[in-house]
């Protein structure tokens, strides 16, 4: 065990210790890009299909923002696919990737182009966000569905975030999250909730941002924007969540094994409720 942390810590500060295209192409190397969404958008489009369904809405006729594309374009065509109107990509910290996206422009010419600037969407369908100074100061559109996979873990200031996309989500809109709650040493899925605050962000938090936000606290910030909200568990580790429950800090735990064990879910939401000028916390 003691063998096992000390590889963990030392995998951790290595990684934020390399440079930035050093930590790139090791994270390439080890598997960590594309996520699962840029490798099997097909996959993913069907999941959010199935959800949209169980809710009795669909993609057909709807502008969509995928909120953190990343550096593939393919869920943006995989989407076109069924029905959606438009995509809009918004990403302030992946940049496209022409070795993946290659490979969607052969499998939907009709949705992406070469360009002098590499592989890029055709506007017809696809319209590609600016960060803005801030990614905070983004103007995104007003869209009837907002999606995102393993985003929500990353941001640094989630009350922020559900605020702005709820303000973009017309009237009759609604919006379906994946978030990931795991460590993303995956084996280890429990480990960051080990450290104090002070160590996490001085030395263990990744460049990409883990904020440790765990069931209870996406709830109640969901609430605070949306009169349903539904969240279903998508992944739990009970064996690894018990092996680990000893370290893990107590601001991390409900008491409830079953809550704090549950490493995936899936957030859907609809019917924005009316500002109240209360801070978004």
């Amino acid at each position: 065990m003691a063998l096992a942390r000390l590889h963990y810590l030392t995998q951790r500060l290595v990684r934020n210790w390399l440079p930035g295209p050093v930590a790139a192409w090791a994270r390439r190397r080890l598997g960590g890009i594309p996520g699962g969404e840029s490798d099997a958008p097909e996959e993913f489009a069907d999941h959010y299909a199935e959800t949209l369904a169980r809710e009795g809405e669909s993609f057909a006729g709807r502008a969509v923002l995928l909120f953190g594309h990343g550096p593939s374009y393919g869920m943006g065509c995989a989407l076109l696919q069924r029905g959606v109107t438009h995509v809009y990509l918004f990403d302030p910290y992946a940049d496209p990737d022409d070795l993946l996206n290659r490979r969607w422009l052969a499998e939907y010419p009709g949705c992406l182009e070469e360009t002098s600037a590499g592989i890029r969407p055709r506007p017809a369908g696809m319209t590609e966000i600016g960060a803005g100074e801030t990614p905070h100061e983004a103007q995104l559109p007003v869209v009837d569905l907002v999606l995102s996979t393993s985003v929500f873990e990353h941001l640094d200031d989630v009350g922020l975030w559900v605020d702005k996309l709820a303000g973009i989500t017309a009237p009759g809109g609604c919006q379906v999250h994946m978030i990931d709650l795991r460590d993303h040493f995956f084996d280890r899925p429990f480990e960051m909730l080990c450290y104090s605050e002070a160590a996490w962000t001085r030395w263990l938090n990744p460049r990409h941002n883990l904020n440790r936000w765990r069931l209870d606290q996406y709830e109640e910030a969901f609430r605070r924007h949306w009169s349903e909200v539904r969240i279903e568990t998508i992944g739990r580790e009970e064996e690894l969540f018990a092996a680990a429950r000893p370290r893990i800090r107590p601001e991390f735990l409900t008491g409830d094994p079953k809550i704090d064990s549950i490493t995936e879910i899936e957030v859907f939401v609809r019917g924005a409720r009316p500002p109240t000028g209360e801070e978004a916390r």
